[in-house]
């Protein structure tokens, strides 16, 4: 497993998303070091880091794992007792591990943004799963909106997108200097009567119009509780699976798009008949 844990899980995911460079080596000379105590919330961190190297690198270790490569070439040991998996069991194991992995991730995440001011180099890293300057701030603000599970890992996926929205077209909607007075008004959660009106609309097309904006780049798994998105999109890279959710995210996605579009004109109509509550406008 040594391979996966220091160059798929810590250096690929770990330092560049997860922790941040900054913190991860911070993490890595004390543990070098051995420089931490367990018994501590330092240490603490330390041990659901581990829990989470420790599933993401067995999920990763699968496919080549289960194999023997040598000069005869790669093939799988069999005999009377020992008999291979099956592609199904394959990809069940694969799935467990990468569920668990999510989990992990998913605790890690909420320790940090918990004792959020004991990491500062998390917080001012791209890995923090609160957003400034934002009309959707954290995980359960977008979950309020829109299921997601509460995720902060399918939140910090879905960031990218979601700003994205929210700069482009909330901002054409609301005009640059009404974007800027409403941003103002969330930042120092001080609205005017006519701000309460629209700020849910605006909520829910951000959020709406970030679903249907991110599909075609996440690897997006349904569940009856809402979205979440894979730790990695090539758990979704099957044909069958590829097949049997293609209509059902193209579905989801058209959906979004006119939920988003109905919210928008909402909050279009709703400015324009109360011009004189939005001088921005």
């Amino acid at each position: 497993l040594l391979p996966y844990i220091t160059n798929q899980a810590e250096n690929q995911r770990l330092k560049k998303n997860i922790l941040g460079p900054e913190l991860y080596a911070t993490l890595v000379e004390d543990y070098e070091n051995d420089d931490i105590d367990l018994e501590t919330p330092y240490g603490e961190f330390l041990i659901k880091v581990q829990h989470w190297i420790a599933h993401y690198a067995l999920y990763r270790s699968i496919p080549t794992g289960i194999v023997n490569i040598s000069a005869s070439g790669i093939n799988q040991t069999t005999s009377e007792s020992i008999k291979p998996l099956t592609p199904q069991q394959i990809d069940l194991l694969m799935d467990d591990y990468l569920r668990s992995s999510d989990e992990a991730l998913e605790d890690l995440l909420s320790f940090l943004e918990e004792h959020s001011d004991d990491y500062e180099a998390w917080k001012d890293s791209h890995s923090y799963t609160l957003i400034k300057e934002s009309f959707i701030a954290s995980a359960q603000e977008f979950d309020a909106e829109y299921s997601i599970c509460a995720s902060r890992s399918t939140f910090l996926s879905l960031k990218p997108f979601m700003l994205e929205v929210q700069s482009s077209v909330i901002k054409d909607t609301l005009t640059t200097d009404l974007y800027d007075a409403m941003l103002e008004s969330v930042e120092s959660n001080d609205f005017s009567e006519s701000e309460k009106v629209i700020l849910p609309w605006i909520r829910k097309a951000i959020a709406y119009l970030t679903i249907n904006k991110s599909i075609p780049h996440v690897a997006v798994r349904i569940t009856d509780e809402g979205i979440q998105v894979y730790s990695r999109p090539d758990r979704t890279n099957t044909k069958a699976r590829i097949s049997a959710n293609e209509k059902r995210l193209a579905d989801l996605r058209q959906a979004c798009k006119t939920e988003g579009e109905i919210y928008l004109s909402k909050i279009v109509d709703y400015i324009k008949s109360h011009l004189e509550d939005f001088l921005e406008y």
